[in-house]
């Protein structure tokens, strides 16, 4: 399988000056990043534009992180202040190349940054070039409910659910329906939807903190939902949303708990952790290890909710919100208040995602059109 960079290296199209957005997770078969390949390629790289994290991914959520320098280039972080790259920037580019390892999950800070840097170079006329990359977490699994249009200015053009199934390249497609930029996808050779990225070949680097390993991808479109609550997922330790727990928690009686449920494609053991960051920083926590045992059954989004059930179930006087403002950060990341007002009435898991997965199943349907790939 080759990635749309490594298929671009070989007939490099673009005449004149081209500005990348990428970072460095963004890697050739080779180990190059994007930007070296690039260059060695003998594009006319005058600078490079990097997403929420920085450029090295090592950046905290919503951090300052300064303009930096990339072997003479300049390098500027897409995140804060400046969302967009200025008009009069793009207007003076021929192109722009977009090579960004998405991580599958609508509400992850990359899928804002596409969107934004598409309508921009759509308003100055700037044409763009994707380099298409892998969805992580296959694209064959769709989930989690469809984001409310009170949550789509900022984010999205129109409705999608939490888990996508779509590649970063295909969901520009999508968008483009309504930007109406112009717009090339090179698209992967040899990918197909049910391909694991284990299987791609491709080297897995992880594109933002706390997304180290595959897994810990697939498990964080329902984990990292989580911490609106009362409970750790591990920040700070090896494996972040893939250990969830609380000082409050009986380890053995949560493990039974959840293996009790047969969820597929998952099972869980008895952990004991410290996060370093976030709930509990500093304090021992017990709770459940979620280990993957069929990378294409999981349902996360689902596992998520299951987890919260479980604990509410177990630990009713110890599950709160975070913080005042837990609850709006919950409806951002899920996409709509609905989930949550049902959460706090009690209404049990498997009704509220009996409604969801209609939802998914709608979205999967209505964006079979953009598809590159089988």
């Amino acid at each position: 399988m080759r990635s749309g960079l490594d298929i671009y290296i070989d007939v490099p199209y673009i005449s004149g000056t081209v500005c990348l957005l990428t970072n460095a997770a963004s890697l050739a078969r080779d180990g190059r990043t994007c930007y070296q390949a690039l260059r060695d390629s003998g594009m006319d790289i005058v600078s490079v534009f990097a997403p929420e994290f920085g450029y090295y991914g090592i950046g905290a959520p919503r951090e300052v992180i300064p303009d930096d320098q990339r072997e003479f280039l300049p390098v500027h972080r897409l995140d804060g202040e400046y969302t967009r790259p200025a008009p009069d920037f793009l207007r003076s580019i021929s192109a722009l190349v977009i090579d960004l390892q998405d991580v599958g999950t609508r509400f992850h800070p990359f899928v804002n940054t596409l969107y934004q840097v598409m309508v921009a170079c759509a308003e100055c006329g700037t044409s763009i070039t994707i380099l298409d990359r892998p969805n992580p977490l296959t694209g064959v699994v769709v989930e989690g409910p469809l984001s409310a249009p009170e949550y789509l200015p900022s984010v999205l053009p129109a409705e999608m659910p939490i888990r996508h199934g779509l590649t970063i390249g295909e969901m520009a497609r999508w968008m483009n329906d309504v930007i109406n930029a112009d717009l090339n996808v090179v698209a992967l050779e040899g990918w197909k939807r049910d391909t694991h990225y284990a299987d791609t070949g491709l080297l897995w680097t992880s594109p933002a903190p706390d997304l180290p390993h595959l897994d810990t991808a697939l498990l964080f479109p329902g984990t990292s939902l989580l911490p609106c609550f009362s409970l750790s997922v591990g920040y700070g330790t090896q494996l972040p949303y893939q250990q969830i727990g609380a000082p409050y928690i009986n380890a053995d009686e949560l493990t039974a708990a959840m293996n009790g449920l047969y969820l597929e494609g998952v099972n869980f053991t008895p952990a004991w952790f410290r996060p370093q960051t976030g709930n509990f920083a500093g304090q021992p926590c017990e709770g459940v290890r979620v280990h993957v045992t069929d990378f294409l059954q999981v349902r996360s989004f689902e596992l998520g909710l299951y987890l919260f059930e479980k604990v509410r179930e177990l630990y009713p006087d110890n599950l709160n919100w975070t913080s005042d403002d837990s609850p709006a950060m919950f409806d951002m990341l899920v996409g709509t208040a609905r989930i949550r007002e049902e959460l706090e009435a009690g209404r049990e898991a498997e009704r509220i995602l009996s409604d969801c997965r209609l939802e998914a199943s709608d979205f999967q349907s209505d964006t079979v059109t953009y598809w590159l790939y089988e």
